[in-house]
């Protein structure tokens, strides 16, 4: 397999330099299992909104052992993955047919390969079409190195004071494809009754076996020594890599008898690798893929903050968070500009870029979002509800074009036990009315009250699977 493989095993290695993004596409840790809602459960440092750790209540220190995560979603065609394999696998056959044409003498046997290559052309501009609107492959991944996140509440700080590293990864695989996808050769007829020795018989066509030219009633010619390449249609990819280390501060701010409010804010500073590249489908796209995504890769940094506030009644609690309050951008590296003449994909790009179908110079904007939330516990607090609403919908990395827009509705419920082995349980649903409109049923289980495994499928399936999944595994301790 020259195209989907290869490119999986890209994007796999670029996994395990450790480095997703927003909780808004793959949640941390076990706030996926609750449905992604900042969660402040049983053994869990609640990193989503900065008021949360101190609203938890208890002093102490906790930090985390170990953090990581993987997740990948198919757009909506079945067997995405198949059908980029066969674009792959026709795009050589096409070529090496259009290769070997050169090669022959005979009439029959060039008919024979012109009649195949037309059958090719056919398949593979019925795949394209497939899957060039809806098609595409996007992946993610995250890492907390240990002692992150680390929290520390104490009378003298009169709150908990937070710090947090973590690395995230996300690539987006999509086709760049347009019109009809052809050698040039599909008006020569592969009956050779049409075909006459004489090039001046009306209304025959003529093979000159030494020149390799083929020509018409009209005169027109088509040399059969030529190259061929799917040359308005490729692979492109587009990937975020981002460190991110934050600092941040929750404090009470009113005592009630009703209740007690919280407040919060987080400063984050990000440092972002972000790449675009295109492969043709009858490349080496294995080795194109990789040159392209390292030349073609820009680091930027920014500042961002985000603040909170929860109010914590005696068994309910409200939250509300806005993220990225200063908008933090990144610039993607320009594509399709200063293309030496035989850089293909680069002028592939352009073609785009041209036409408006891609953007030649993109910025990546963290959007300002408010989240509200709340939950309910029971009196001995063994089970917990909640749910969560994105107010305003946001941007990802790749853009509304690429489905990477989201605003979420989430519920969530957690189950907390005597026992040692399994203290809290998680059930979670969560719905994206934007952008790739996915609805996800989410669960995370805790061991050893300390250890939490959460995962996120999709109700919708392609080609029998699931068309979204998301897995965590973290861990964490408290003295």
């Amino acid at each position: 397999m020259r195209t989907a493989i290869p490119y999986a095993a890209l994007v796999v290695g670029c996994l395990v330099s450790p480095w997703t993004l927003a909780d808004n596409a793959h949640p941390r840790g076990a706030h996926l299992g609750f449905g992604g809602i900042p969660y402040a459960g049983s053994g869990v440092l609640a990193t989503r909104n900065p008021a949360a750790e101190v609203a938890q209540g208890g002093r102490g220190t906790r930090l985390g052992i170990f953090g990581a995560g993987v997740g990948y979603e198919f757009g909506d065609v079945s067997d995405f993955g198949g059908y980029f394999e066969e674009i792959g696998d026709d795009a050589d056959e096409l070529s090496e047919l259009v290769g070997g044409l050169s090669e022959l003498d005979d009439l029959q046997d060039v008919l024979g390969a012109l009649e195949q290559i037309g059958s090719t052309e056919e398949s593979v501009n019925g795949l394209l079409e497939t899957v060039a609107e809806d098609g595409y492959l996007a992946v993610s991944g995250q890492l907390h190195p240990p002692p992150f996140p680390l929290s520390v509440t104490q009378d003298a700080l009169r709150g908990s004071l937070t710090v947090d590293l973590n690395y995230t990864f996300r690539a987006h695989l999509g086709i760049l494809h347009k019109g009809w996808i052809g050698t040039g050769f599909g008006d020569i007829p592969t009956d050779p009754d049409e075909f006459d020795d004489n090039i001046n018989t009306p209304d025959k066509w003529h093979f000159d076996p030494g020149t390799k030219i083929i020509t018409d009633p009209d005169g027109d010619e088509y040399d059969l020594d030529s190259a061929f390449s799917l040359s308005d249609s490729g692979a492109y990819v587009q990937s975020v890599q981002v460190r991110t280390f934050s600092l941040g501060y929750g404090t009470g701010v009113l005592i009630r008898r009703s209740g007690v409010l919280y407040a919060g804010m987080r400063v984050n500073h990000h440092a972002a690798k972000l790449s675009r590249a295109a492969a043709f489908f009858d490349d080496d796209a294995d080795s194109t893929l990789r040159d392209r995504y390292d030349e073609n890769m820009r680091e930027t940094s920014a500042m961002g903050i985000d603040v909170g506030v929860v109010w914590h009644g005696p068994q309910y609690r409200l939250g509300a968070t806005v993220y990225n309050l200063a908008e933090p951008s990144f610039d993607y590296p320009d594509v399709g500009v200063d293309c030496e003449a035989d850089d293909n994909n680069c002028r592939l790009l352009k073609e785009y870029a041209d036409e408006g179908e891609i953007e030649r110079t993109k910025t990546y904007v963290m959007e300002r979002q408010l989240v509200l939330d709340g939950s309910y516990i029971d009196r001995q607090g063994r089970w917990a509800v909640g749910a969560a609403l994105d107010v305003n919908s946001v941007e990802g990395a790749f853009g509304k074009q690429f489905n990477d827009e989201y605003q979420w509705v989430a519920v969530g419920g957690a189950l907390r036990t005597r026992s040692y082995v399994v203290p809290e349980g998680r059930l979670g649903l969560r719905h994206n009315a934007v952008g790739n409109q996915l609805t996800l049923v989410t669960a995370g289980i805790t061991f050893f009250r300390g250890l939490h495994l959460d995962t996120a499928v999709a109700t919708e399936t392609v080609g029998g699977a699931p068309r979204a999944f998301q897995l965590n595994l973290s861990a964490g301790t408290a003295f």
